[in-house]
Parts: structure tokens; sequence; C-alpha cells
């Protein structure tokens, strides 16, 4: 089940950054001061095949992760978000629905709702 983290780190951005976190997904989120949420980026598979979906007010959602293995010869590098368009698999957002039970309900309608109609 999902549960916020305490005494997120927060930027000087005018958006309230909170983190909700379990075994299978990461989920940040940046609200305004009205607590409208602004933007999210939901990591999940978190075990696995790590993959992101990131969506903002007024952009188009990205999607994927790069997870700083494939680099040849290389040194691991950060795992950071792509923006290919691979929807979000189907099982995502009934998953998410049931493991954001615990946190508040207004977000995780908010993003159940998203993930749901950007679901493949």
């Amino acid at each position: 089940m999902l549960r916020e983290i305490n005494h997120v780190a927060q930027e000087d951005d005018g958006y309230r950054r909170r983190w909700f976190l379990d075994d299978y997904f990461d989920l940040i989120i940046w609200e305004s001061e009205d607590r409208e949420i602004h933007s999210f980026e939901l990591t999940y598979d978190l075990d696995n095949a790590q993959k992101s979906f990131a969506w903002r007010r007024g952009a188009s959602a990205s999607y994927g992760v790069d997870d700083g293995e494939s680099r040849a010869g290389k040194m691991k590098s950060s795992a950071v978000a792509l923006a290919e368009r691979v929807a979000v698999g189907k099982r995502v957002p009934d998953k998410f629905k049931r493991r954001s039970a615990s946190i508040e309900e207004r977000v995780a309608e908010f993003v159940h709702g998203v993930i749901r109609n950007h679901a493949g």
C-alpha cells in the first residue's frame, strides 16, 4: 500500500512536492498553494522492468524509463524518464487504485483518472 513520505525536500518553484511510495509504485506530485495538482510522475514495476509516466497540466504526457544499464562498456548511469509514446500498462490503473486506498482520496482519484485515460 502506498504511504506518504514526510519531510520531502522542497524546491523554490511555487509548488509543494509530495512523495508516495510502496514496493511497486513511486509517486511524486507537485501541487499549488490551493492544492491543485500541477504535475506528477508515477514510476512503477520498481523491482522488475521499471517504467515511468509523467503528466503536467497543459502539456503532453511522457512515458518510459532509460534505466541507465544499456551503455555498453560504460558505468551505469542514473535512470531518467524518456519521451517515447508507450501506453501505461493495462493493469496499472487497477493496481494503482488498490494500492492507493490509504493515501488522500483527492490525490488517488486524480492520478488514477489520468493514468486510466493513458492505459493501453
